[in-house]
């Protein structure tokens, strides 16, 4: 399967399980690893449209770049710095901003 059909082929599967309208939402997705033609999980993240867009206002206006947008149990999964060391900054020729996402 290309990947052109592999992408259609998720979004279709994610579309089936959405309470929102496919028009108001964006679907982003990881395929999982396996030999091509065997049967394989992906994993697909859905957000809102207008949400989505009301980070991308609130980037610009502070005059930096949104990233990313991560799903508030993949942020809360996310490894600690270890004690007494921090996380690297990220550029400061390049601003930019991860945001966590919750359902309302």
């Amino acid at each position: 399967m290309s990947e052109v059909e592999e992408a259609g082929l998720i979004r279709f599967q994610a579309v089936k399980e959405l309470t929102d309208a496919p028009g108001e939402v964006v679907i982003d997705y990881v395929a999982g690893t396996g030999p091509v033609g065997v049967e394989r999980r992906s994993l697909a993240v859905a957000v809102r449209k207008e949400l989505l867009q009301a980070y991308q206002v609130m980037c610009d206006a502070a005059g930096l770049k949104l990233a990313a947008l991560t799903p508030r149990p993949f942020a809360l999964a996310a490894p600690p710095a270890p004690p007494g060391r921090r996380w690297p900054a990220p550029s400061p020729s390049s601003p930019a901003v991860s945001a966590g996402v919750s359902s309302p």
